[in-house]
């Protein structure tokens, strides 16, 4: 082509065999500063997103923008495969493609043969945004990311170019979630204020759910239509309902509370005088592994994760050395799920310091509770980088059963749904076993209490016949 001003990519590219879902056009059609698509899992979001992010730069040449995720490790396991795949590519093979001028791997920059260039960043990379000026911004699972974080990234919506029809734009596709965050003040509660309506002009937001992508496999529909056993669950993730979990275990869990940004990693790290690490099994499930600082003053610091399916135990080793290796740390124990005690003898062997867990699951629960606590001087003692999604997504779903699922069960106690616990039952482990006197004394002082009260009811009936 002659000019680069007529380089432009189909909305909808063969490659994907499909054509754009309803919501996925309203979105693209929807000429507001901000735009985002709410919905349900495989509704088709972080396509619209990445489709969005290709159109504005090939529309306008020598535009720059940012593909965001909370973690860069989880952008190229997921968003990140997506862009590529719309040019029928992959990571190894995309600077190949006619478009692409350049493609710079270890940067995590794209630039198109018309100027315009993509960074695929992760939300902890903060030094990367602050150099940048943006023509648009894309961030993918908005829920997962910190409130501070997303207001900065409006705040780099701020590139200019001299262009026809040109604008600025923050767009994001996420999961449904809470009504405290920010996503949900920003495009969805109704404005109460004149200058809060006067906003919300610059604002679009489009809901979509599962059951609307029309390309998914019958297998997948009838997954989906399993989720009815739980209709919490079912409502968010698959109707893409926006509220709080009724029964949440860990409601006193806040991002705003407990989250470390990864800009503070050297601050907190620095505070660490112990290492351990919290193990739960699994195979088909999750296998999640939590790598845990302990500081001078007994603050607990989890600053990485491992969360992994399919990985057999040789597998999990490795990967488990090389966070130690990465974090530079040497795990002093590691406290495991005791229902495998051949894999616990395994790891031993292999040079990993793996002990039984504590699987007391109320009195470890209250453990958790009790560090998720404000103290005396206002701080919790539990603190979470922002890199271990999967274990912020879980205090996030983690939660009882309603009582109508249990009024049926007689002498059964209301434990939590044995499911979103993996990470959660790695902390669990650890907390209990490494603070257990506490706990057991704090359990048996419940017990005692509970004992001496019945007695002393008991004697004042007593009194009261002999009266």
């Amino acid at each position: 082509m002659d000019n680069d001003n007529e380089i432009k990519l189909p909305y909808w590219p063969d490659e994907l065999d499909s054509l754009p879902l309803p919501k996925q056009l309203e979105g693209h059609q929807a000429d507001y500063r901000f735009r985002m698509l709410s919905g349900a899992v495989r509704a088709g979001k972080s396509v619209w997103g990445c489709q969005e992010g290709i159109e504005l730069s090939l529309i306008f040449p020598g535009n720059t923008g940012a593909i965001v995720r909370n973690t860069l490790t989880e952008l190229k396991r997921t968003t990140q495969v997506t862009f590529f795949k719309i040019f029928g590519c992959t990571s190894e093979d995309i600077g190949t493609h006619p478009l692409i001028k350049s493609w710079n791997k270890s940067e995590q920059h794209l630039r198109f043969v018309n100027g315009s260039d993509i960074y695929f960043i992760g939300i902890e990379n903060w030094s990367v945004l602050k150099s940048l000026e943006l023509g648009w911004v894309f961030v993918d699972e908005g829920i997962e990311v910190k409130s501070s974080a997303l207001k900065f990234l409006r705040t780099r919506i701020n590139k200019k170019l001299n262009l026809p029809d040109y604008n600025q734009y923050f767009f994001t596709a996420t999961n449904p979630g809470d009504e405290e965050h920010i996503l949900y003040e920003w495009f969805i509660k109704v404005p109460e204020t004149e200058a809060a309506k006067k906003d919300r002009e610059k604002f679009w937001c489009g809901f979509t759910t599962s059951y609307d992508n029309k390309y998914l496999t019958d297998d997948y529909k009838d997954e989906i239509d399993s989720w009815k056993s739980d209709p919490e669950f079912h409502g968010r993730f698959a109707l893409g309902k926006w509220g709080r979990f009724k029964g949440l275990v860990y409601g006193e869990f806040s991002e705003d509370v407990h989250l470390v940004e990864e800009r503070n990693y050297q601050q907190y790290m620095e505070r660490i005088v112990e290492n351990y690490s919290g193990n739960d099994w699994g195979y088909t499930n999750p296998a999640a592994i939590l790598y845990i600082g302990v500081t001078g003053d007994g603050d607990v610091i989890i600053y990485d994760e491992t969360y992994e399916t399919k990985k057999t135990n040789p597998e999990l080793r490795v990967l488990f050395f090389d966070k130690c290796s990465k974090h530079k740390v040497e795990i002093r124990q590691m406290y495991s799920d005791p229902a495998e005690p051949s894999d616990i003898k395994e790891f031993q062997n292999n040079s990993i310091p793996a002990i039984k867990g504590n699987n007391d699951i109320e009195v470890g629960i209250r453990k958790v509770k009790e560090f998720l606590r404000p103290q005396k001087n206002g701080k919790p003692k539990l603190f979470v980088f922002e890199r271990c999604v999967n274990l912020r997504k879980e205090f996030r779903l983690y939660r009882r059963p309603d009582e109508d699922d249990i009024s049926h069960k007689k002498n059964i106690p209301e434990l939590p749904i044995d499911k979103d616990n993996h990470a959660l039952g790695a902390l669990r482990y650890f907390l209990l076993t490494h603070f257990l006197d506490s706990a057991v004394l704090h359990e048996r002082g419940s017990k005692d209490e509970e004992k001496s009260s019945k007695l002393r009811d008991r004697m004042a009936k007593r009194r009261g016949r002999d009266k």
